[in-house]
């Protein structure tokens, strides 16, 4: 929770600090226009937790008006040419009358799609780029004169918090969706091990929820938590 604030602060920071430059106004004066962009969606927690936060800043701040839009890509359930095509057909004419102001990029997939598409479609607006590892595959894919917000997803402060609620933790079972964003959870089972080696490690990532079920059922009472 404390990443997650702690970004939102800083993407709200770079936002405004980019929104104070001479911008055309959105649609009328006094008025800008933000366009999130994000990876997944967001109607999960953490997503929805910063465009919250980008929304009641924007509201916040009155001496401008601000409207805000949002795009969940959706590039790691439905990857693959034909899908990007139809995406950014899609945003084309869904955005061909809209001035956007400042892109907020959120992950990884976003920033390669804007790495590759932003000049067709909104080849002024400034970027800043959220939750992204401060790594050369990720700064490779900056464009030009926009600002990045980097983050580094810590498994350590979430065994120490695991700890804390279980004092006498034996192990953790790594449940959920396969690790397909190596760039920012590829470390995770490595670093598992490496912050508190006395543990063990059980991956059931990437498996069907059948199977994970009987997999769970089947762990020792002390893994049952």
């Amino acid at each position: 929770m404390r990443m997650v604030i702690a970004i939102k602060r800083l993407l709200i920071v770079c936002l405004f600090a980019t929104l104070a430059h001479d911008c055309p106004a959105a649609d009328g004066p006094g008025q800008r226009s933000i366009l999130v962009l994000e990876d997944a969606d967001f109607r999960s927690p953490f997503y929805s937790e910063i465009f919250a936060g980008i929304r009641t800043a924007a509201k916040e701040n009155g001496q401008i008006h601000t409207v805000i839009y949002g795009e969940s890509l959706d590039l790691a359930r439905f990857p693959g040419p034909d899908y990007e095509e139809s995406l950014l057909g899609h945003l084309k004419t869904k955005y061909a009358h809209r001035s956007i102001d400042v892109i907020v990029s959120i992950g990884v997939a976003s920033a390669r799609f804007l790495q590759g598409h932003k000049h067709d479609i909104w080849p002024a607006a400034p970027v800043v780029y959220g939750f992204v590892p401060d790594l050369p595959e990720t700064r490779a894919l900056f464009l030009p004169g926009t600002t990045a917000i980097f983050a580094k997803v810590s498994p350590a402060q979430i065994l120490t918090a695991a700890r804390a609620v279980v004092p006498d933790l034996t192990g953790v079972v790594l449940v959920g969706d396969a690790w397909k964003n190596p760039l920012i959870y590829g470390h995770w089972k490595q670093e598992f091990a490496t912050t508190m080696p006395d543990l063990k490690i059980i991956d059931l990532s990437g498996i069907v929820l059948r199977e994970v079920r009987e997999r769970v059922g089947s762990l020792p009472p002390a893994l049952q938590f």
